[in-house]
């Protein structure tokens, strides 16, 4: 138990801090379209943005794209989904 207990307090260290302030963005973001829109459109807008972001990193050049940050921005839909459909 108390391993358990260790590594959900330091699971920041295995995951990463950038991959997390994604992962919460991604759920803010959802979270608040979801509660001003509807749940579809808060996933084409929360996905699409992660998406976006990440290109327009590669592209410019003026950030580090990468698929796993924008994969951390959509998971919570993803996460939200499964839930609804299972």
């Amino acid at each position: 138990m108390l391993e358990l207990i260790k590594k959900i307090l330091t699971h920041q260290d295995r995951i990463g801090v950038d991959k997390l302030r994604h992962f919460y963005s991604g759920t803010l973001g959802f979270a608040l379209f979801c509660i001003l829109i509807n749940p579809i459109w808060a996933s084409v807008i929360v996905v699409g943005a992660g998406v976006f972001k990440e290109i327009y990193d590669i592209v410019t050049g003026k950030g580090q794209g990468e698929v796993l940050d924008g994969f951390f921005t959509s998971l919570p839909v993803i996460l939200y989904w499964l839930v609804v459909i299972f």
